[in-house]
């Protein structure tokens, strides 16, 4: 998940600095008028693992007419995302003004920490204040860029992971307790963004199921984690079922 594991310690002083409120009206004319897609997250919408400069954003970009503007990096955690908020005003711009908006950021807040799952073979609990942490700076980024669209939600777009370790069976290669635990931290976190996703009326894509399948080793890279080629074009056609 983390080809540069980046750590910020500025956005995380950052990230308990934030009030949580009603997001304000912007002029309609002002938000989505050009036709782009601006990618938020880590190194899935960065394309890590072989598919730089052709992940799931530059694909749904090609096929609806939109440039991709892919502010998504290697490694990030929402802390990261934060610190680029306060400190690259364009991004908040480019949020503001293009069609589209894709975001995919969580899973290094916990992978990135916890780097052996086991623990969380049998329950999530001794990972529960980490969640909430994620929870709480996940909360953050998107009332951002809410708040930069000024509630158009609509066409900004957050995924769910396939699993924020390694899937398939490179999974399976490293034991029970491990995939379990794997499985069940995936699946807190993909819940906390499918609940953040609706919180801000956001078109909310769930790819977990569509790689809940026997050929996944084919959907997956070599190194079991980030989508193959294969798997950044299931991305892609999940986005735009969603989202045309």
């Amino acid at each position: 998940m983390d080809n540069k594991f980046l750590s910020v310690t500025t956005a995380v002083a950052l990230s308990g600095s934030i009030t949580l409120g009603s997001v304000p009206q912007a002029q309609a004319a002002t938000v989505g008028y050009v036709r782009k897609v601006t990618a938020l997250g880590d190194s899935y919408p960065a394309g890590s693992m072989g598919n730089e400069g052709n992940s799931y954003v530059e694909r749904y970009g090609r096929r609806t007419g939109q440039r991709p503007l892919n502010h998504a990096r290697g490694g990030w955690r929402t802390t990261d995302v934060l610190y680029m908020f306060a400190n690259s005003p364009v991004t908040l711009r480019n949020v503001r003004d293009t069609r589209t908006v894709i975001i995919t950021i969580g899973a290094n807040d916990i992978a990135g920490s916890y780097r052996n799952p086991s623990g969380a073979a049998n329950s999530v609990a001794a990972y529960q204040p980490a969640l909430d942490k994620m929870r709480g700076n996940l909360n953050k980024v998107l009332w951002h860029v809410s708040k930069a669209r000024g509630g158009a939600n609509g066409r900004v777009v957050v995924t769910t992971y396939n699993n924020i370790y390694t899937d398939g069976s490179h999974l399976t290669a490293k034991g029970s307790s491990y995939a379990r635990g794997a499985e069940n931290l995936t699946r807190a976190v993909n819940s906390i963004i499918l609940s953040s996703c609706a919180r801000y009326k956001m078109a909310c894509v769930d790819v977990y199921p569509a790689f809940n399948v026997s050929s996944v080793d084919s959907l997956v890279n070599y190194d079991g984690t980030h989508p193959s080629s294969k798997g950044h074009q299931l991305y892609a056609d999940k986005i735009y079922a969603r989202v045309r």
